[in-house]
């Protein structure tokens, strides 16, 4: 199963890895998607103007993504920053899942070789960079923390990293509620872009936006506002 792909400036990048779809599961009323121990993982560079033919696979350590945060080139080097589960626990006889990490692949297309480096030991997903960096090299990422209350598929914090530094920011609700996932409002300038997320209210199942314009995550969101109709509650911010 492909949840999401990458994409830079000259390549996409498609991430064929071990949750694989069991039709018979499913004409049996179960869960039609499992972890597979056999079926391996690989990474797929083609150009943007290429076709099928083109593809060049690059095999690495089974795994599972559902989210990248942001892909980009460095000379005869494609960087993608992910949010990589070791093993992936989907269906109900998926054991010994392990949570989302920040990591970063480099494929050097020269060498024809994947180095996987982590990045972060704190469980996260749902990455996010300012949408103008999309495909491009970016220094600053956003990450919603799964390390507390992930009982309803939600944590209470939200990660900023300086990529260039090696540096990251952490801030956390003070209530009940969830934070999800993080989006760009606008152009950042030196990291200080305006980043939103969703708050989570768990008991109403509503969302509220809330707004980071301070320089420092930390200080936490600068303000709420009420949207004028109700946000499904959901897992995507953006």
């Amino acid at each position: 199963m492909m949840h999401d792909w990458n994409v830079t400036r000259n390549h996409v990048v498609f991430m064929d890895l071990p949750l694989i779809f069991d039709m018979e599961a499913l004409a049996k009323g179960g869960i039609p998607i499992h972890w597979s121990d056999d079926y391996g993982a690989r990474l797929g560079v083609m150009p943007r103007n290429g076709s099928n033919k083109d593809v060049v696979w690059y095999e690495i350590e089974p795994c599972y993504v559902f989210h990248p945060m942001n892909s980009y080139e460095d000379g005869d080097k494609i960087v993608l920053d992910v949010a990589r589960f070791k093993k992936m626990a989907f269906g109900p006889e998926d054991t010994g899942g392990t949570p989302s990490l920040l990591h970063r692949w480099v494929i050097d297309t020269k060498k024809r070789t994947v180095s996987d480096q982590p990045l972060d030991d704190r469980p996260a997903d749902f990455p996010r960079v300012a949408d103008s960096r999309i495909g491009l090299k970016h220094r600053f990422g956003y990450m919603t923390g799964l390390g507390g209350d992930i009982a309803n598929q939600f944590g209470r914090e939200l990660f900023k990293y300086d990529l260039e530094s090696g540096k990251s920011e952490a801030w956390a609700t003070n209530s009940g509620g969830g934070a999800a996932s993080p989006c760009s409002c606008r152009r950042p300038r030196r990291g200080r872009g305006l980043r939103a997320h969703v708050r989570l209210r768990r008991r109403a199942r509503r969302q509220r936006p809330r707004d980071h314009r301070r320089p420092q995550l930390r200080q936490g969101p600068g303000r709420a506002g009420a949207p004028a109709v109700r946000v499904p509650y959901g897992f995507h911010g953006s």
